[in-house]
């Protein structure tokens, strides 16, 4: 990933239509046409639009009126996108069918408007005709979009820095407070306390995860554990891009105890090499989201002067990729604690003493179920215990585990895997966005979701990059962020799946666009904006669920998901190609089999 901080969503959707209102095949089909001037007055419209995203899609996520407004705009992007389908689509037509209207013998467009005029009832004329009540329609929806700004209080051209305001970490941990990690903590001081002579002089140890996973209280553990061992500790809270200057001065200033005031980076690394000389020292960099190789291998310049082989250096990062690029020793893969050491967690912060879970055992019950909606994520974990601390209403127990988590006030999750999201930058957010298809714990194929994002022109070559290639590159980007995890299907078989709560956040992204049922649920939202839509297997009884997608005209995604190999339901099948199928001009994926191998 070569931008360190993401853009917004809807940027990657507007560059898409950008790119196809300023390609040929358009700019011929409307040039010197009556819509030639309103297809300009729609990519101005688009453009003002583009400078407000960026701000606006900081802001929904405190207010729910701003995401409501991101929502229109989404909705009006889809149109014109699904307006260029139509003109790309009648071009092409033409073109096969020889009525191209910019052949040689017809390439003027005083020529074409004579025709018009001699023959005002032509497909062409008529087509163009259908065409400007729709682009006025989207331009008039656009101009209400644009004119609610100021009631939002958006402003161009604003770009948001991702971060947790409130996160800074410290080496200190509460050893009392944590779960299921003496495994992973006995394997990374094993590796701390190793001296392998052939090996670097400094070993660089990263701990990779997933947001919330646990990776910097796990390095706190350990820190805390080798006291002693090293003559020299320092902890650095990075959480962003690497600024060596800024790294140098707070282990400088750990170091001598005192704040650091040198500002040259060459003094500053001469001091740092004369007070680490002969001293074997453990540095721990806490959150590093660069993956910049050039600037890492700076840094290591500066330390590579400084202490005495044997001194190691701890990277907690999300990123498979910048553990790569830093680590020179076997990076640590952090996983989720168990369900028994996630009931510990969740036990030891939710209930004042433990006399309460015998006089309400009901609460165990219930608590258990919420714990497992974790998936054991500490994060999620404490965040939830919080919520119900001292709460002993069946009630309220019932509502969490019933509610989306992402629902929940002051649910802490949220804002640190929404922190993972927004370093994609935008052509990922809309391939990430749309996984949200996918029921939780659902296993795809790699290959078939590449295949997906292919027909929904997700994809952004560049030169004569295959589609495919491009694919897997975005694919192996989302698995580096722990956006998707490793699984096996039934038969042993390689797959991905999501965890629940990356699930979610696909979900809480996508919005209405999205809709997938599952079990016995039945459509709860209005289909008029949905895009995208999954099912898992039903009865015949529940045939009548899809009559609700009679709303649903501009549906590109439509997926029957069934879990194992079954046969496919003929009456849901009879339905959808007889019935429905007719009237979804837009669509782009259908599966309707009941496996993807």
């Amino acid at each position: 990933m070569a931008e360190l901080v993401g853009g917004a969503l809807l940027s990657s959707f507007l560059s898409v239509l950008f790119d196809r209102l300023a390609s040929r095949p358009v700019l011929d089909f409307i040039s010197g046409k009556k819509n030639e001037l309103l297809m300009r007055e729609l990519k101005l419209k688009l453009l003002t639009a583009d400078k407000l995203v960026d701000d606006a899609e900081e802001k929904q996520m405190t207010s729910p009126t701003v995401r409501k407004w991101l929502d229109d705009l989404k909705e009006a992007i889809y149109c014109v996108g699904e307006l260029l389908d139509e003109i790309k689509s009648e071009a092409l037509r033409r073109q096969l069918e020889g009525e191209d209207g910019h052949s040689p013998a017809a390439s003027s467009s005083t020529s074409g408007i004579s025709r018009s005029e001699s023959n005002p009832s032509s497909p062409s004329d008529e087509f163009h005709n259908s065409l400007e009540p729709k682009i006025s329609n989207i331009l008039g929806v656009l101009n209400l979009i644009l004119n609610e700004r100021d009631v939002h209080g958006l402003k161009e051209g604003v770009q948001h820095r991702p971060q947790e305001r409130t996160r800074q970490t410290t080496s200190r941990v509460d050893e009392s407070a944590v779960f299921g990690r003496e495994k992973d903590k006995k394997r990374i001081l094993e590796a701390l306390r190793l001296n392998d002579p052939t090996g670097p002089k400094i070993g660089v140890l990263p701990i990779v995860g997933m947001g919330g996973i646990g990776k910097s209280t796990l390095a706190q553990l350990v820190y805390k554990d080798v006291k002693g061992y090293f003559d020299v500790q320092a902890w650095v809270f990075v959480g962003g891009e690497i600024d060596i200057l800024q790294i140098a001065q707070m282990i400088h200033g750990k170091i001598t105890k005192n704040p650091c005031t040198i500002t040259d980076l060459d003094l500053l690394s001469e001091e740092l090499e004369e007070v680490l000389t002969g001293k074997k020292f453990l540095f721990v960099l806490d959150d590093v989201w660069s993956e910049d190789y050039l600037l890492w291998n700076n840094l290591m310049t500066h330390f590579n002067s400084c202490g005495v082989h044997g001194s190691k250096i701890i990277v907690t990062t999300r990123q498979r990729s910048i553990a790569s690029i830093t680590g020179t020793l076997s990076t640590h893969d952090l996983q989720g604690i168990s369900e028994d050491d996630s009931w510990l967690l969740f036990a030891k912060h939710a209930f004042t003493e433990d006399s309460v879970i015998t006089a309400h055992p009901y609460l165990e019950v219930i608590g258990r179920k919420i714990v497992n909606k974790c998936q054991g994520l500490p994060l999620a974990i404490k965040s939830l215990r919080g919520l119900l601390h001292s709460v002993l209403n069946r009630r309220e127990w019932e509502k969490i585990w019933k509610s989306d988590l992402w629902e929940l006030p002051n649910y802490e999750v949220l804002p640190a895997l929404r922190l993972s999201y927004q370093y994609l930058p935008p052509h990922l957010k809309r391939c990430f966005a749309y996984c949200a298809i996918f029921p939780k714990g659902y296993n795809f194929k790699r290959s078939t979701l590449i295949s997906w994002w292919m027909a929904e022109n997700l994809l952004q070559p560049h030169r004569k990059e295959a589609m495919e290639d491009v694919g897997s590159d975005y694919f192996d980007i989302l698995v580096s962020g722990s956006f998707f995890q490793h699984s096996l299907d039934e038969l042993g078989r390689l797959c991905f799946t999501m965890h629940d709560l990356m699930n979610d956040l696909a979900k809480f992204v996508a919005g209405e666009f999205c809709l997938r049922l599952e079990e016995n649920q039945p459509p709860n939202k209005n289909l008029c904006k949905t895009r995208h839509f999954a099912f898992m297997e039903f009865g015949g009884h529940d045939i009548q669920k899809f009559e609700a997608l009679d709303e649903a005209k501009h549906l590109h995604t439509f997926l029957q998901l069934e879990k194992g190999y079954k046969d496919c339901n003929k009456l849901v099948l009879n339905y959808t190609l007889v019935d429905l199928l007719p009237n979804l001009p837009c669509l782009r994926v259908l599966k309707l089999s009941c496996h993807d191998y």
